[in-house]
């Protein structure tokens, strides 16, 4: 229903709706063509948000690059292969979906350096990357490492969730 080739695996690089992220941005997209030489099969989709200008962006072979993708939620359940920033809602959306992803929390950023991680490792999720430490070639490498990686370890979410919050609630009211 999306338009991709379940043959060709997919790659989905999402910094969020910030300007931020444009350096993950730019980095993930030099690994891209270390990453094709090992999959030329791969293709990625690189979705910079409505800060960045999406022209403003290098779009190597088998690399589309778009502003805004409606529906990313869907996007990233069917990619073989995530590149994110560290916020809870994406990855613990890629967590869910059993989706391998790569996620770059913000250094500084208490949430997406502590809580964030503690919810993925829970499940499961944990491979976390740090920015800093990481080049385009060392990205590509994990990348490769990566791409359909098996998730069938990541723990599921405890059913009721939802009933809980709302007894709690109840219970303040």
């Amino acid at each position: 229903r999306l338009g991709y080739d379940p043959e060709h695996p997919l790659v989905v690089v999402t910094v969020g709706g910030t300007a931020v992220g444009e350096h993950l941005l730019r980095k993930a997209i030099a690994a891209w063509p270390l990453i094709r030489a090992e999959r030329p099969d791969a293709r990625c989709l690189a979705v910079t948000g409505p800060r960045l200008e999406p022209g403003s962006f290098q779009s190597p072979p088998g690399l589309e690059v778009r502003g805004y993708v409606p529906g990313l939620y869907e996007h990233l359940s069917v990619a073989d292969l995530a590149i994110v920033q560290g916020g809870l809602g994406t990855t613990m959306e890629l967590t869910l979906a059993r989706r391998p992803f790569l996620y770059f929390p913000l250094a500084g950023h208490f949430e997406q350096v502590h809580h964030v991680a503690h919810r993925l490792a829970v499940h499961g999720a944990r491979r976390r990357v740090d920015y800093a430490a990481t080049s385009a070639d060392s990205l590509a490498a994990l990348a490769i490492d990566t791409l359909g990686a098996d998730t069938s370890a990541y723990r599921p979410p405890r059913p009721g969730a939802a009933q809980r919050a709302a007894a709690l609630i109840a219970e303040l009211l």
